[in-house]
């Protein structure tokens, strides 16, 4: 039997069935593929806290500050720069699971806190998680 083309009906319906599973394994790769591209942006910086300060009463300009930077798991580090008039302190402390695993001062528990989305009351911000 002819189609309008003049294949014949099973010959089309041959190259049809051929163009699906080619369909279906491409498929298949694209989901696999995107399982990866999921797994591997789970752990890029994706929550960013930011706040600035005065870390001594005789020096202004807040040129002090604590940065909060997590990964889509809340795991990453806050990063503290305390700026004196003799000299500047850098610190890190590792987060994990959104929990510090050392004592945080108020500036960057607010950064962290502001990193989750959260105010200082806990309640969680409508905003991005992104803070300048």
């Amino acid at each position: 039997m002819d189609g309008e083309n003049g294949q014949s009906i099973e010959r089309r319906l041959a190259i049809e069935v051929k163009e699906l599973r080619d369909m279906a394994s491409t498929w298949e790769t694209i989901l696999s593929e995107q399982k990866v591209i999921q797994s591997t942006q789970a752990q890029t910086f994706q929550h960013i806290g930011f706040v600035k300060y005065n870390a001594f009463e005789n020096i202004g300009n807040e040129l002090s500050f604590s940065l909060t930077l997590l990964d889509g798991n809340f795991n990453g580090i806050v990063i503290s720069s305390v700026y004196g008039r003799n000299e500047s302190r850098i610190f890190t402390k590792p987060i994990v699971n959104g929990k510090s695993l050392a004592s945080l001062s108020q500036e960057e528990l607010a950064s962290l806190q502001s990193a989750m989305g959260q105010r200082s009351n806990g309640d969680v911000l409508a905003s991005s998680s992104v803070s300048a």
